[in-house]
């Protein structure tokens, strides 16, 4: 958590989310803060199951009540981490079409099931913070937020899917109707191996809708930016220029991802600066 903390300072990070924190993670970030050596705000994202991909249980709720114990003048814990697939390059993300191969992943969760969940945690005036990589798994998540919505009324709760690696068209303008934020780590925005890998798996054509920045600021979108560090660099200097050319960052040349899905560099700004903000209720 420490050396973590000062990454983030070292590229002057003030504030950021962690998603997946289970209690005994939450609890180092509370001992950090009670011994002055918190020096970023953060929002612990909540899960028993930490970073694993995976569903959960009533174990959930558990760790939910005994938030209190962790909250601080740096910290909120008022953010839960769903996770409702896994991803592409290992064919575990669910799609609305089947991989090439013709197989395709069920999502962690039944629709009915994660529908009656977001209810539960929208009721509580919680963040749901979705992972959410495959097409299918990203409309199963927003038709689960329609249904906290439709049962619950609207308010101000922030939710927010994160990774959006393909989104479908028809789900594109879902995002601003429902005020859920697009979350992108816009420096996966490039033609890295990862996506050479995909593919092989799902073909030229959907490779090429990969992470649609534009397309989902045009849709009405409020636009997010993240690292997923420690799974790729923190500084978001890279991330805001790949988001720009949408061509590796380190070579400042090579081929381009999605033609047509760079954003202007105020806009890119505002996914890491801003908008960040506003989504941690700091703005």
């Amino acid at each position: 958590v420490l050396r973590g903390l000062g990454e983030a300072n070292k590229f002057g990070i003030t504030a950021f989310i962690e998603p997946g924190v289970s209690e005994a993670k939450a609890a180092l970030y509370k001992k950090a803060e009670r011994n002055g050596q918190l020096t970023a705000r953060v929002t612990l994202s909540l899960s028993p199951i930490d970073e694993l991909p995976d569903s959960v249980g009533p174990e959930l709720f558990d760790l939910l009540a005994n938030r209190e114990e962790f909250r601080g003048e740096y910290i909120n814990p008022d953010s839960v981490k769903i996770y409702i697939d896994g991803v592409i390059e290992t064919q575990t993300s669910t799609m609305i079409e089947p991989y090439t191969d013709g197989t395709n992943t069920p999502p962690f969760y039944e629709p009915e099931q994660l529908n009656l969940l977001y209810e539960q945690l929208d009721g509580m005036g919680l963040q749901i913070h979705t992972h959410a990589i495959g097409d299918g798994a990203i409309r199963i998540a927003l038709d689960a937020y329609e249904y906290a919505v439709f049962q619950n009324g609207p308010n101000d709760n922030r939710h927010q899917i994160v990774h959006l690696q393909l989104i479908d068209i028809a789900d594109q303008p879902r995002f601003g109707e429902l005020n859920v934020a697009a979350n992108f780590q816009c420096l996966w925005c490039y033609p890295d191996p990862y996506i050479y890998l995909a593919v092989d798996l799902v073909g030229e054509e959907r490779v090429q809708q990969f992470y649609p920045v534009r397309s989902m600021q045009e849709a009405g979108a409020l636009l997010v930016g993240g690292s997923d560090w420690d799974v790729t660099s923190l500084n978001p200097l890279e991330a805001i220029e790949t988001a720009v050319r949408r061509q590796d960052p380190y070579t400042d040349s090579g081929p381009v991802l999605g033609m047509n899905e760079g954003i202007g560099l105020e806009a890119a700004l505002d996914m890491y600066t801003r908008n960040a903000a506003h989504i941690m209720r700091l703005e």
